[in-house]
């Protein structure tokens, strides 16, 4: 009878496996936090300092008691070369306002900012105020517009 002859298979041993300390493995980077603003955003306006005098409709002549808004000049930024701005228009008054920038309409809720496009002479009004015209300085690429009451 013949004898069945199985070949033996080959046996491959691996090197051991070495794994490295954990103290030695580096992340790519070190998470760090933001530096602080350097331009403050305008404070909200607070509800429990408002009058009842506040929540009537707005006189006929808003500035009697003082302007109900300021202008400010914007944070410093890149330099443009047509005639245009940014403006962003600050609602601080407490309550939704209907204001009508460059001939457009727009809502601009309590607490809440529009940041428009803008040339450099604009016109807004308020509901149930006067038309205001206000100019942007050359040197300004940006300004605030803050509406107080």
């Amino acid at each position: 009878m013949p004898r069945l002859v199985y070949p033996a298979a080959p046996v491959f041993v691996a090197p051991p496996l070495t794994v490295a300390p954990a103290a030695t493995i580096v992340p790519y980077a070190f998470p760090v936090a933001a530096p602080a603003s350097v331009v403050a955003e305008p404070p909200l306006a607070d509800p429990a300092r408002r009058t009842t005098s506040d929540s009537s409709p707005p006189s006929a002549s808003p500035r009697s008691g003082g302007s109900f808004y300021s202008v400010l000049p914007g944070p410093a930024g890149m330099e443009r070369s047509d005639d245009r701005c940014s403006v962003a228009f600050w609602n601080l008054t407490g309550r939704t306002l209907a204001v009508r920038i460059d001939g457009r309409d727009h809502v601009l809720g309590a607490g809440r900012s529009l940041t428009l496009d803008l040339p450099r002479t604009f016109a807004w009004q308020v509901s149930g105020r006067e038309a205001e015209a206000t100019r942007v300085a050359a040197g300004s690429p940006t300004a605030e517009v803050l509406i107080r009451r």
